[in-house]
């Protein structure tokens, strides 16, 4: 059994299929099919192809309908489609994810991102095979249909759960994972402050998804593309799959995901406020912290001051030919003066010891 990655190549133009196969050392088996015909017999012939390099614009039969054939197929259902293509508008690139495209290659091909994506392909086929039985399983042992009472229930657990969740990471999987309560395999990307989280239910993100839901974000609505369903509410935006056909579960489907991801966005604004009040908090702390060793400087000087002047005074008396009465009434009027300048300076003392106790207090209730 050959140990070599399989790669089906399909263009109509020969030409077009050398000069793509060029690109590929010899640790890779290379076979090509010149119409969408004969690559549907070739990619369920044994050994199957581990990727499929799909053009789009084909004669007899274009690019788009051989991958819908193929992911009709059983057999050849898990193989990652790539489609090449001289065009690379979002249009091209959503009807390329609705055929079951899992990437897209714009023409002229570009060697490095052509063994990369088809490496990444190559991995997601292993994954999928491997995975393919217990997905089966799973499918098997899914419940025929969930009542309203089961749905509502999914957004009650989720409103509590969403509440005590502390990080924009554990968000993503909260949603996806209540999204998958109603047997939807779905992906979720959050952005925020130009970092992006994101999970799936199958563990798995293609590049195309990825792209699709960068794209897609903070558009404020959903679209419907067959069995498919991207949603998006300001920073979280949604891909779900195999959404039912059926009307009325489709559309009580829709209504259940449109409140679960606003809930999750009034979330993630809440989150994205934490933060910066506490980044404020922290700014405040080391301003506080500043202040106070400012502070405790200046009545360390002060005092020093104080006793230098008292020490002053005391020599200068000597040379004054005052009386001791004299003496002790300036140095008391001193003394008393020197007590009153401290208690200022306590008093100063005191407000810091205030703000700073403000300034805990805020940041105890935040952490909680």
């Amino acid at each position: 059994m050959s140990l070599k990655k399989r790669i089906l190549i399909v263009d109509d133009s020969p030409n077009d299929i050398h000069f793509v196969m060029d690109h590929f050392p010899d640790s890779y088996d290379i076979i090509a099919a010149t119409s969408g015909q004969k690559a549907l017999q070739l990619a369920a012939q044994e050994p199957l192809p581990d990727v499929i390099l799909m053009d789009v614009e084909m004669t007899d039969m274009n690019g788009y309908e051989t991958c819908r054939k193929l992911k009709s197929n059983p057999v050849t259902e898990d193989i990652d489609v790539i489609f090449v293509s001289s065009h690379d508008t979002v249009e091209e690139k959503l009807a390329g994810y609705e055929a079951g495209g899992s990437d897209y290659l714009s023409k002229p091909v570009n060697n490095e991102e052509l063994l990369e994506k088809v490496k990444i392909s190559v991995n997601n086929h292993q994954f999928k095979i491997k995975s393919k039985e217990e997905r089966t399983q799973a499918l098997e042992t899914a419940v025929s249909a969930i009542n309203n009472a089961q749905e509502t229930g999914v957004i009650i657990k989720f409103n509590r759960e969403c509440y005590q969740t502390s990080s924009f990471r554990k968000l993503t999987e909260l949603l996806v994972n209540s999204a998958a309560n109603y047997r939807l395999d779905n992906a979720v990307q959050i952005k925020v402050n130009d970092e992006y989280y994101y999970h799936s239910s199958n563990k798995h993100f293609s590049q195309l998804e990825r792209e699709l839901l960068t794209r897609f974000n903070n558009q404020n609505k959903y679209l419907e593309v067959k069995d498919k369903l991207i949603i998006n509410c300001g920073h979280i935006t949604q891909i779900v799959k195999h959404m039912p056909t059926e009307p009325q579960a489709r559309k009580r489907l829709i209504d259940h995901l449109s409140v679960l991801i606003e809930i999750a966005n009034f979330k993630s604004e809440n989150l994205l406020l934490q933060q910066e009040l506490l980044s404020i908090i922290n700014f405040s702390n080391d301003g506080a912290h500043k202040i106070e060793a400012i502070q405790n400087e200046q009545v360390k000087q002060s005092v020093q001051i104080m006793d230098d002047l008292k020490v002053n005074m005391q020599d200068a008396f000597i040379g004054y030919g005052i009386s001791e009465t004299q003496e002790q009434g300036l140095l008391t009027m001193i003394n008393q003066t020197i007590a009153e300048s401290m208690k200022n300076i306590e008093a100063g003392k005191q407000i810091s010891k205030e703000v700073n106790n403000i300034i805990a207090n805020l940041s105890k209730v935040l952490k909680k």
